[in-house]
């Protein structure tokens, strides 16, 4: 399963009242200094004009997400945090708090196994005046491997990561405009609806409304029938002989073909 765009959605173009940041820079460069919650530690915070082609990290597993740049639609502050969400898991979020603030909070989700920030999401949203949030699920890249022996990297999957998001960026939200929100909602598809659906069933307080798309919620037969295509799709070549690689986690790159046979042996 592919991470979704959701630039197609439309959203209500109802009038709301405006909220003006009087002096963005510095009040953005301000808001990592001041701001401060447990287990919250702000990475950077920077002012973002409009139309900025912003360049977007792409070491390690990022370069999987596919998401080199963005182009930011409003002038907005954008912060980046790193927060713990267990002894041995964490998630990276950001903020993005426009300028011109309609007083409206929204969280974006995730798509498939990806621990991607889908920055087209939030780009989409602050384009309307959202206060928007997005999270990278508890790891970064489009792999689950992170997933092995980790049960609370999991945890982040399923349904932690997105709560967790949508506390801490209401609460930065309140603190950089000095006021609280008025309504809250939820953009998402496949997984993305998925999480929609659960923060609907076990923090029904999170949000006002929520936009669940194609929620992916059958995960396990989702799963096994993507990789079921392995045995039709994996060349000879990609068969996987050892049984030591096939106890433990792999420490080269592979090719989609050899990941998808490893997962087959592992079965």
């Amino acid at each position: 399963m592919r991470a979704n765009n959701l630039s197609y959605v439309l959203l209500p173009t109802v009038t709301f009242a405006q909220h003006l940041i009087s002096y963005p820079q510095s009040a953005c460069s301000s808001i990592a200094n001041t701001f401060h919650q447990p287990d919250v530690t702000v990475n950077f915070a920077q002012h973002i004009p409009a139309g900025t082609n912003l360049t977007l990290e792409q070491d390690d597993n990022l370069a999987t997400c596919d998401r080199p740049y963005q182009i930011v639609p409003v002038d907005l502050c954008r912060v980046a945090m790193f927060v713990k969400t267990s002894d041995i898991s964490n998630i990276t979020l950001e903020a993005w708090l426009p300028t011109n603030w309609t007083g409206r909070f929204l969280s974006t989700g995730n798509g498939g196994t990806s621990g991607c920030i889908q920055y087209e999401d939030i780009a989409y949203a602050t384009s309307f005046g959202f206060a928007t949030v997005g999270a990278n699920n508890g790891h970064n890249g489009t792999s689950g491997q992170a997933f092995y022996m980790n049960t609370e990297v999991v945890a982040d999957f399923a349904y932690r990561s997105l709560h967790t998001g949508v506390v801490v960026g209401k609460e930065i939200t309140k603190a950089y405009y000095q006021k609280d929100y008025s309504q809250s909602y939820y953009l998402g598809c496949s997984t993305g609806g998925r999480q929609g659906f659960k923060e609907a069933q076990d923090y029904p307080d999170d949000f006002d409304g929520i936009v669940a798309g194609a929620p992916a919620l059958a995960f396990d037969n989702l799963t096994s029938w993507s990789g079921s295509f392995c045995e039709y799709t994996s060349p000879p070549r990609a068969l996987v002989v050892s049984s030591t690689v096939s106890k433990h986690p792999l420490t080269r790159d592979l090719s989609p073909q050899d990941r998808c046979q490893r997962l087959r042996n592992l079965a």
